[in-house]
């Protein structure tokens, strides 16, 4: 009697966690990226890997709120590395939301992280998206910057250097994602974008 129930519990845990994985989603994504060319604004991003996935939409917004899909790309499916892009040309004055709806052929869906770009001339200028910042991610909106390189760095409200990276980017207007290491604390710290010539510093929660 003993094993005929040790047998039945064994059969409903194995199927219970079949049950689990089938409604996973079988994709990584990373380094999804907006950068504005000219008039028009390029969106990419990496599949690390690909399994029964159907499509990747592209959706806008220009209050950060309500999107619409402004394109779909079919899923590759592949198991190593793809490279996604997608062009949106006609991006409207002032900002431009993005974000990328994945879907399985089980109907399962999935959101990408929020970036933002502004399509409008003006003053150099950085903006921290969304501030406080969550779970230690920086969305960082830069608008109307020359090409070059910049360097990045978090300071502590002691003035000390907690972080630092480098980046090179294309002129106008673009959003980086940067994450930071988990040994940073809570606290209200200092983020100081610079190209060496010029220098921004914009207070940043986390």
């Amino acid at each position: 009697m003993k094993n005929t129930i040790l047998v039945f519990a064994l059969i409903f845990l194995l199927s219970t966690t079949n049950t689990l994985e089938s409604k996973a989603q079988s994709t990584s994504l990373a380094n999804f990226q907006a950068q504005q060319r000219g008039n028009a604004v390029q969106l990419s991003w990496t599949a690390l890997f690909e399994s029964d996935m159907t499509s990747h939409e592209i959706q806008k917004s220009t209050n950060g709120s309500s999107f619409i899909n402004i394109g779909t790309l079919v899923a590759q499916n592949n198991a190593a590395p793809f490279r996604y892009t997608f062009l949106d040309a006609t991006p409207t004055e002032g900002n431009n939301y993005y974000r990328l709806r994945t879907l399985d052929k089980q109907g399962n869906e999935s959101f990408s992280n929020i970036l933002s770009v502004n399509n409008g001339v003006g003053k150099t200028d950085v903006r921290v998206l969304p501030n406080p910042a969550q779970s230690g991610v920086l969305n960082l909106q830069l608008s109307n910057i020359n090409n070059g390189k910049y360097a990045i760095s978090l300071y502590s409200n002691a003035g000390q250097k907690v972080f630092a990276r480098s980046l090179d980017l294309s002129s106008g207007s673009t959003t980086e994602t940067i994450n930071l290491p988990r040994n940073i604390g809570h606290g209200v710290y200092v983020l100081q974008v610079t190209d060496g010539e010029m220098r921004i510093n914009k207070q940043v929660i986390l």
